[in-house]
């Protein structure tokens, strides 16, 4: 089934395991287009316009009430898994959101890579196919993915893709990176990575020019991670467990801004 596409910004899910929170997402912006990506052929396509797909589901508990499912899944991890399925999948599920099952590193460069394409296009002023807008924000709400420590390298902030998630954020300099997560520390150190890449961007010793992807996100990576208070909605089934216990959870709202380090960033 093919879709015309009309040009709107968009907003990413990665690592959106069922969609609920791609879905949610995709009623507050229904100008954008909004698209989830998860790894699982299983969980992305355990429930369609959220009714649960039974083919997909025998032998498993509900999503809502298996915590140590999504941990064993770990969708929001950046590396590929050998039990993972690679079938395709591609589901239009409401008007304006989409879910993709594919392997986020992968599907991060493709994006790039269109972006770099849009613009080479744009200055040699040829017929433009329809195309996507800018990336407006890029939401990683999978709360606590590896928390050992010998995991370490395969956490958000610390696996080579790092770099990618940057540059994908300031492709189109409008870009708002969210992180959310009960675990503060994890939420720290993904702030302190972004300082870290700033100083080595800001190294002058190297014989290239290098592009600091991380300047523009230092301001809010100083302010550093903030309690979530507005519960009204949970936007995960984690989120959900946590606000039904009265745990904290926090979130990392990292603006662009090319313009300083001051920043008045709220909750997102």
């Amino acid at each position: 089934q093919s879709t015309i596409l009309t040009l709107r910004d968009v907003i990413l899910d990665s690592g959106c395991g069922t969609g609920r929170s791609t879905r949610l997402i995709g009623g507050r912006y229904p100008d954008c287009w909004v698209i989830g990506v998860d790894r699982s052929f299983d969980r992305i396509s355990r429930r369609t316009n959220g009714v649960a797909d039974s083919s997909s589901r025998i032998g498993k508990k509900d999503d809502d009430d298996d915590e140590s499912d999504d941990l064993q899944e770990s969708t929001a991890s950046c590396t590929s898994s050998s039990s993972s399925s690679k079938r395709p999948y591609c589901a239009q599920v409401s008007p304006n959101v989409f879910l993709v099952r594919a392997e986020l590193v992968d599907f991060w460069r493709l994006l790039m890579r269109q972006y770099e394409r849009q613009q080479s296009l744009s200055l040699e002023e040829e017929p433009m196919i329809p195309c996507l807008g800018p990336l407006r924000h890029h939401y990683l709400l999978y709360p606590n993915p590896y928390p050992t420590h010998k995991r370490l390298t395969q956490r958000w902030y610390a696996h080579p893709s790092f770099p990618l998630v940057l540059q994908l954020a300031c492709a189109q300099q409008t870009t708002t990176v969210t992180i959310r997560s009960n675990w503060k520390g994890y939420l720290q150190e993904f702030a302190q990575a972004i300082r870290i890449a700033h100083a080595y961007y800001n190294d002058d010793e190297g014989e290239e020019t290098i592009i600091n992807f991380a300047a523009p996100y230092l301001h809010s990576a100083i302010k550093g991670p903030q309690l979530r208070t507005d519960k009204r909605v949970a936007w995960t089934n984690f989120e959900q467990k946590y606000d039904d216990v009265g745990e904290a959870t926090y979130q990392l709202v990292l603006r662009y801004n090319n313009h300083g380090i001051s920043d008045d960033s709220g909750g997102g």
